[in-house]
């Protein structure tokens, strides 16, 4: 180790060249990295939810909707809005009543289906028009068409980030005996995390998640190992009266093993997210230990020509004098031996105490109730989505939907499957094709329901002679059996 420490010190100025090359390249990778903003998207492709989402993206037109509620406004207005955005281009279905589920306590609930998903061009159009349209009333989206989760995650984390920064500026000013330190801790910081987030170009797609918490939790890990590396520093500059370059050569050879013992646990640990499997356990697993790598080399190999330069002696016209001995300062944390002492004295009874807590904590851990939703958090300070959504649930209560995919001619299981469910009471209606319903010139039937040529005419309100040749042609194209001379179809 120390060989190794002694290279690294002596070729500091070749290292630091190199760590700039470097940032170069990921502030360049950094642009490259494709982010992947689908959880669904991580799921095994042998589960029941991804078999079906494939199928669905294959053989059917998903449809991109938005839930508005507008607040203290009258039915006749909401509804000339109605009739304003139902006119727009993209927008393919808009239903508005005087009824309960749309109207209701001076407030108006508007579901909009667009012709497109959300990445369609006309239905993004339509959808941005409809809020500027609604510009001058109390909304609440509670269901947009385009979902900027991703963004506000972003932009919290990058909030909590300088919060986060701000704290450990004023913890390390307190506890850190050279002020010049601190420099050096967030440069080495910000060095490592621009090293992780340029390489993520490696993976080529990764996570909104992973992009999103990977710099905050890489942050923690980092300031520790330079506080590692630093405290060795600085015990081995009091060993060699003050020679920077030897002093920082037996401190990394040191550092070296505790830092490296300690990294290799985290990234072990890591890496069991990678057998998830939902891959977003790996995604994330995977980004996250290679940030503990970055780290740890960042410490190793660019924290030495950091703490050299801030060493190296400056001459003034007052004398000679270098950063950090000249930014010392007094030790502002205070001496607590009285509980290393209390610790040992009561050992037996903290034991037993801690003990008891553990099991406590495990018994109270069964009863956590988990929230498998974002919007369902309680939280302090809500979002604005969470708001939206709790305003619409107060007036209109709570809906959600999914879907349940079944093979294509099989009707009768799914006219059973669609009779079960809709006689449960937390289920307001199930739609299918065995249970559409057409009506046509009085008369009514579904889309499954077989049907004579005379009943055929008599849907479509055509004389029998027509619709015997509609009938025929219809029954070949679909290629309906015609058995002992009776024809009959069904109108799907």
């Amino acid at each position: 180790m120390k060989k190794i420490a002694s290279f690294i010190v002596n070729q500091s100025k070749f290292i630091l060249i190199a760590f700039l090359l470097l940032i170069v390249y990921c502030v360049w990778g950094m642009g490259q990295v494709n982010i992947e903003y689908d959880i669904a998207k991580y799921l095994p492709q042998d589960t029941d939810t991804r078999q079906a989402l494939s199928i669905m993206e294959e053989e059917f037109t998903t449809y991109g909707t938005a839930k508005i509620m507008i607040k203290n406004i009258t039915f006749q207005d909401a509804d000339a809005l109605h009739d304003k955005i139902e006119a727009l281009d993209g927008v393919k279905e808009f239903k508005f009543e005087n009824t309960p589920d749309y109207y209701k306590d001076s407030c108006a609930l508007f579901k909009i289906t667009f012709a497109g998903n959300d990445k369609d061009a006309s239905s993004v159009t339509a959808y941005n028009e409809t809020l500027n349209i609604l510009k001058d009333q109390q909304i609440f989206v509670s269901e947009k068409l385009v979902d900027n989760y991703a963004d506000e995650l972003q932009s919290q984390i990058n909030f909590v980030l300088i919060v986060v920064i701000a704290i450990i500026i004023a913890v390390l000013l307190f506890t850190s005996e050279s002020a010049a330190v601190v420099p050096v801790f967030m440069l080495t910081f910000g060095v490592a995390a621009l090293l992780n987030m340029g390489t993520n170009y490696w993976f080529g797609t990764i996570s909104f998640i992973s992009n999103s918490v990977c710099a905050i939790l890489q942050l923690a890990l980092a300031i520790d190992y330079a506080i590692i590396l630093y405290h060795r520093f600085a015990e081995e500059k009091v060993k060699h009266e003050g020679n920077a370059k030897e002093a920082l050569k037996d401190a990394l050879a040191k550092a070296i093993i505790e830092i490296s013992s300690s990294s290799l646990t985290t990234i072990s640990g890591l890496l069991a997210l990678a057998t998830m499997s939902l891959r977003l356990g790996a995604d994330l697993g995977f980004v996250l230990a290679k940030s503990i790598i970055c780290s740890m080399l960042t410490v190793f190999l660019f924290m030495p020509s950091m703490l050299l330069l801030f060493s190296k002696s400056i001459k003034t016209k007052h004398g000679t004098f270098n950063l950090i001995d000249k930014t010392t300062h007094k030790d502002l944390v205070p001496k607590i031996p009285f509980v290393g002492k209390f610790a040992v004295k009561f050992r037996f009874p903290l034991f037993i105490a801690f003990t008891a807590l553990v099991i406590v904590c495990g018994v109270l851990s069964s009863q956590i109730m988990y929230v498998y939703s974002a919007n369902s958090i309680d939280t302090p300070k809500p979002s604005d989505d969470q708001i939206a959504i709790t305003e619409t649930q107060n007036v209109f209560g709570c809906s959600s939907q999914f879907v349940i995919l079944m093979p294509g001619k099989d009707y009768d299981r799914q006219k059973e499957v669609l009779d079960t469910v809709e006689n449960y009471d937390m289920i307001k209606d199930a739609l299918g094709i065995p249970n559409t319903e057409i009506k046509m010139n009085g008369y009514s039937y579904y889309l499954t329901e077989k049907l004579t040529y005379k009943q055929f005419s008599e849907l479509l309100a055509i004389d029998d002679s027509l619709g015997d040749t509609v009938f025929t042609a219809y029954t070949f194209l679909s290629k309906e059996s015609m058995d002992d001379g009776i024809r009959e179809t069904a109108l799907y």
